[in-house]
């Protein structure tokens, strides 16, 4: 904890307070510190105290575990006389390398440095009456190096202290400790040049002098001497050389450059003259008297019982490992885009009390901080009590201050990251004396501030225009679910682009899923939230967004579909009605409106999730629809800020429906009982651009994910057979179709599957026409043949509320099933019971043209205009000849009589009657006597009057044939009516003649009666 004034005096306060005053009245502070010392931010002092408190506690703790033992050696030194050999007993001897360190030898000219780290070592050695020597030595771990030195006598120029005699200037050159030249001021005193020196307890303070003759040479084998004025104050200390063993006696000899090192080393200074918690012996110098030939050469030293400077930030705490200079390295944080606050960087210097330790300390007490920056371009001071006029320098009491970097309001774009600036931290600390106040840049440290980051880039690709399809062919398939299968399936790309300076760092993507669409499958480890309805990656699972580096990226997909069928409304699957068992789905769709029940508490697979629809349960979404899909990423950094801005990026995406359409149309219209019927069968997928500007802008756009989009999956037809229709064969692009041989063989299935756009499927089927409609009326689909198409995507319904994105067929509000009731129960509302579809029926009619010879027929006068026919076969006036009782005799004139009836649904447009004669010679037909009156024609249906019909003319009339044609005036003959054909005939002779005779047709087709055959056998007379 930071020390308030009550820490650091026993009685009454520190330098703030009570205590201080007193403190005072017996050394005079200067105005200066105490005006400081009223303006010191005591409350942030006392806040950073407590938040500190536990940071410098764990700190200390750590600080007991002590670092591993470093591997050591011991040097002996041997000094002899280089002119005899023998040792030179009280010779001064320094060692420097990785440790500096000085002794004096025995009785056996020999001393011994235990312990030293390993390492190369400078060694020298002086001695009184002799000229300093130096040589070099290698330390090695677990051994004991040796080196010699000798020394040549001092000779002839005054050896030993004869050369004193010549020293005429005695100065101090350099002070110096183990971090460089100390802090100095020049003493304001018009009566001497006085340095003035701030140095820390418990550190040596190397100070070395020169000696110079009247003519300002350096003069070597001089003897030094030293003194301090402690003024009352005890606890300084002289050692020489550059060590730390005592000596008695002169301190140093001179060398060949005139110059001599000894050390000054602090501990209790303040001991017995102030309380023991004083932290610098402040109006009270100790003065150091360096002399040679009694020449003398002064300096002061202000000593401060403090540590080593303490970085703090938060919960970290650095030490510096010197007095000045120590550099703590690189301080980095993410910077972060979302939370620009969190970029501050708030930290605070601290010292302790060296002996006996303490807690924390504001460096208000000795002093103030000065922080310097080397570049201000992206980072300010906040918090300081001062601030230069280029912003770099900041001077502040408490040491607690805040590095602002620019927020991105203020400039700051990802391509600037990352970012450092340069600290440099000097403790000035402050002394007065003879009424003047000193201040000393003692301490310093520097260290690194970088923000960290980057930017990234965020894209989602993939198919612009999707195709909506259901799970199975029902009609309820409006509004699937949130997550399932489907044949149209869709695959995106997300990319997530490093496009800064720095890796992006714990990378987080979400995809946020709009209600209208629905979740296959995700690479690369993507989870799907049901609840949330999107699908996250994050760096915890997929190890590719730990780290992504400069210029990377990293890809991700997610495959999708459609949930929702363009045109109706959300949920317009679901449905109150009620039935005979109770509530009903899938009652319509009719596009008008939903029940709120429904549409808020159905099956949660079929529910938005937490984003609605884009529009509401009661509207009927347009076709195409637009939805927009978001992808976000951000940086997910415990404990830190992300180092990038969080990003995101939409894509529209189109849902389309496609449009079918399927044709049945027969070979042949009509079609003789018993002959096959063909009927070809055409389903295209129809390119709805060429019609719908809606989709050309679509196509236009995006020709390839169009085409991919309006797909149909799953397509079947399944044909439906009218009664006296039998299936005889079928064929289609897809192979030969599915008889349900189980069920009266009324249904064939052709399985179509997939079929792209613009794609037509072809198909045959060939049906037997076994019977005639001509008795059959209240049958009026005996002869049709219906065809049912069906597809997963199918979705041509014509919606009440209009107007519809119709094609050119729609599905049937009621359709038609020809089928025979039994087997099956028809099939007729729409959608029925296997799905949507769409309907093509095409009918056949039968053409028929039968012939019946009545026989033989006597007639009294000439041909009548009009006959009556019985439904015994008779016709009057016509009796029947050639029986029993009423033979043919030669000579008679008789009638051969036919019916000639349409027993087809279709008018006969021609009439082609033929008789001949194909044995005997006793009937002869042709009358030339009477040639008009050689046959007639009559017309009628039934049992009743027939009307001679004159539109037929004898092409051809001889006595063994005939052939007896309609004319262009004849009209056809309907379903169900008759001509009776009256041949007249005349026997000449006795015996039997057999006559054959025919009808046929040609409009519409070619039809050809069977053939009858008349026996006739004349009698003679």
């Amino acid at each position: 904890m930071l020390q308030d004034a009550a820490w650091l005096w026993k009685k009454g306060g520190g330098p703030c307070g009570a205590g201080a005053q007193r403190g005072q009245q017996r050394q005079p502070q200067r105005a200066k510190a105490l005006r400081r010392c009223e303006g010191m931010k005591g409350v942030r002092l006392k806040a950073l105290g407590l938040a500190l408190m536990g940071a410098l506690a764990v700190f200390l703790a750590s600080c007991g575990q002590q670092p591993p033992t470093p591997q050591t050696g011991n040097l002996e030194v041997t000094v002899q006389r280089a002119d005899n050999g023998q040792p030179i007993q009280g010779a001064v001897v320094s060692v420097s390398g990785p440790q500096s360190a000085s002794g004096v030898t025995n009785a056996s000219g020999k001393h011994t440095f235990n312990n030293l780290p390993a390492g190369n070592y400078t060694v020298s050695a002086v001695a009184s009456g002799f000229q300093p020597n130096s040589g070099s030595a290698t330390v090695q771990a677990g051994q004991t190096a040796q080196v010699i030195l000798q020394l040549q006598p001092a000779g002839g120029n005054g050896g030993g202290g004869n050369n004193t005699g010549r020293v005429a200037r005695v100065e101090i050159v350099k002070v110096e400790d183990a971090s460089g030249p100390l802090p100095a001021q020049d003493e304001e005193n018009p009566n001497k040049a006085v340095k003035l020196y701030a140095a820390q307890t418990e550190e040596a303070v190397r100070v070395t002098v020169r000696a110079l003759d009247a003519q300002g040479n350096p003069v070597s084998g001089a003897s030094i001497e030293a003194g301090l004025d402690l003024g009352g104050l005890n606890g300084v200390n002289l050692f020489t050389g550059c060590g730390v063993t005592t000596q008695a006696g002169p301190v140093a000899t001179t060398g060949s450059n005139g110059e001599a090192c000894f050390t000054v080393y602090a501990t209790s200074v303040f001991a017995g003259l102030f309380d023991d918690d004083v932290l610098y012996n402040y109006n009270n110098p100790v003065k150091l008297t360096v002399s040679s030939n009694g020449q003398l050469a002064e300096a002061k030293f202000f000593f401060y019982n403090i540590s080593h400077l303490y970085y703090i930030s938060g919960s970290t705490s650095r030490a510096t490992s010197a007095r000045a200079g120590s550099d703590l390295g690189t301080i980095a944080n993410s910077y972060s885009f979302d939370n620009p606050a969190q970029n501050d960087h708030t930290f605070q210097s601290v010292i302790y009390r060296k002996q006996p330790t303490s807690a924390a300390l504001s460096p208000s007490l000795v002093g103030y901080m000065v922080y310097t920056l080397n570049d201000t371009s992206k980072v300010s001071w906040q918090g300081c009590d001062a601030v230069s006029a280029d912003g770099k320098t900041c001077t502040d009491s408490d040491g607690q201050v805040t590095l602002h970097p620019k927020t991105p309001n203020e400039g700051i774009a990802p391509q600037d990251l990352p970012f450092q600036v340069k600290v440099t931290a000097t403790l000035v600390v402050e002394a007065q004396y003879g009424g003047q106040a000193y201040e000393f840049p003692l301490k310093s440290y520097s260290f690194t501030k970088r923000w960290g980051g980057t930017g990234v880039r965020i894209t989602k690709s993939g198919p612009r225009v999707i195709g909506w399809a259901g799970s199975n062919l029902g009609p309820n398939d409006v509004t699937l679910p949130k997550q399932g299968n489907n044949d149209a399936l869709y695959t995106y790309t997300i990319t997530v682009e490093n496009i800064g300076n720095d890796v992006a760092k714990n990378v987080v993507v979400t995809d946020v899923l709009p209600a209208e669409l629905g979740f296959n499958a995700a690479g690369q480890n993507g989870t799907y939230d049901p609840i949330l309805h999107q699908v996250t990656w994050s760096w915890t699972t997929t190890p590719q967004l730990t780290q992504i580096p400069v210029g990377g990226q990293v890809q991700l997909t997610v495959t999708l579909y459609a949930r929702h069928k363009p045109g109706y409304a959300w949920l317009d699957n679901g449905s109150t009605q009620t039935g005979d068992e109770g509530p009903v789905l899938g009652g319509r769709p009719d596009g008008l409106s939903d029940d709120p029940n429904l549409y808020n508490n159905y099956d949660l697979q079929y529910r938005p999730g937490i984003r609605p629809p884009i529009y509401p349960a009661d509207t009927p979404y347009p076709d195409p629809y637009r939805v927009v899909n978001v992808v976000k990423v951000k940086s997910e950094a415990p404990g830190e800020p992300g180092n990038f801005p969080a990003a995101e990026a939409d894509l529209d995406i189109w849902v389309v429906r496609p449009f079918l359409t399927l044709t049945k149309t027969p070979l042949s219209d009509v079609v003789r009982i018993g002959d096959t019927a063909r009927f070809t069968l055409r389903v295209t997928n129809v390119d709805r651009a060429s019609g719908d500007s809606a989709y050309a802008q679509l196509k236009a756009l995006y020709p390839t994910d169009y085409a991919n989009a309006l797909k149909v999956y799953k397509a079947k037809v399944r044909d439906l057979f009218g009664r006296y229709l039998d299936f005889v064969n079928s064929s289609s692009d897809t192979g030969a179709g599915t008889l349900d041989g189980d069920k009266g063989a009324r249904t064939l299935t052709f399985e179509i599957g997939t079929l792209n756009l613009g794609q037509v499927w072809n198909g045959l089927v060939d049906l037997r026409v076994s019977g005639s409609l001509i008795n059959q009326f209240e049958d009026e689909l005996a002869l049709t043949n219906c065809a049912r198409l069906y597809a997963q995507n199918l979705n041509q319904y014509a919606y009440q509320w209009g107007p519809a994105k119709v094609g050119p067929q729609v599905e049937p509000e009621t359709g038609t099933d020809p089928r025979p009731n039994p087997p099956y129960t028809p099939e007729t509302g729409n959608p029925d019971t296997v799905g949507n579809y769409l309907e093509s029926c095409a009918s056949v009619q039968d053409a028929e043209l039968t012939i019946t010879n009545l026989g033989e027929f006597s007639l009294d006068g000439p041909l009548p205009t009009s006959v009556f026919v019985y439904g015994d076969g008779g016709v009057s006036p016509f009796t029947q000849v050639d029986t029993v009782g009423s033979p043919v005799r030669v000579g008679d004139t008789f009638y051969y009589i036919y019916t000639l009836t349409n027993q087809g649904t279709v008018e006969l447009d021609d009439i082609d009657f033929r008789i001949n004669r194909v044995s005997g010679t006793s009937v002869e037909l042709f009358d030339p006597a009477a040639p008009t009156a050689s046959f007639a024609v009559y017309r009628g249906s039934g049992a009743g009057t027939y009307n001679q019909d004159n539109a037929f003319t004898a092409v051809s009339f001889t006595t063994t044939s005939a052939r007896i044609q309609s004319t262009s005036t004849f009209v056809p003959l309907q379903p169900g009516e008759t001509l009776v054909v009256v041949v007249r005939a005349r026997a000449i002779v006795d015996g039997q003649s057999t006559f054959q005779a025919w009808a046929q047709t040609t409009s519409p087709i070619g039809i050809q009666t069977r053939i009858v055959v008349d026996n006739t056998t004349v009698q003679p007379q």
